[in-house]
């Protein structure tokens, strides 16, 4: 956890297309906890669960960018398993000057299967299901 910012802050996107409120989690003690519950209920629910970098970019000299795939496969009651789930999406790390990460935002770009998985309509999951984080605004320079 050195790269981190005692205040970082961790802001989750994702929950709001899922009819959850933003999570947002400060310091380093609760982004480490965050990261723990993560990874402890992506075992419990899924099973072969795959992650994949898929592309790293730096906006600019404080901010870079990761675009990630997630697959995985639901654990259903009795140790059945449902279809195939893939979710992509963005995490964007702002760093301050002395190049620690002060800030970590999470959002979706696309995901399949979620909807069966989860026996959720779209309109649960809101209306805007391909959102654009700031990572993909890009400013002309004149």
């Amino acid at each position: 956890m050195d790269i981190f910012a005692d205040n970082i802050a961790f802001t989750d996107n994702i929950s709001p297309r899922m009819g959850h409120q933003t999570n947002i989690v400060q310091g380093v003690e609760a982004y480490s906890r965050q990261l723990w519950s993560l990874r402890f209920h992506a075992a419990l629910l899924f099973s072969r669960s795959h992650v994949e970098m898929l592309r790293m970019w730096q906006r600019n000299d404080k901010t870079l960018a990761v675009r990630w795939s997630v697959q995985c496969t639901p654990r259903l009651i009795g140790g059945v398993t449902g279809g195939k789930i893939r979710l992509d999406g963005v995490s964007e790390y702002r760093f301050n000057d002395a190049g620690k990460v002060v800030k970590h935002t999470v959002d979706v770009i696309n995901w399949s299967g979620l909807h069966n998985a989860l026996g959720l309509r779209s309109s649960q999951l809101g209306t805007k299901l391909m959102p654009t984080p700031s990572c993909f605004n890009h400013s002309t320079v004149s």
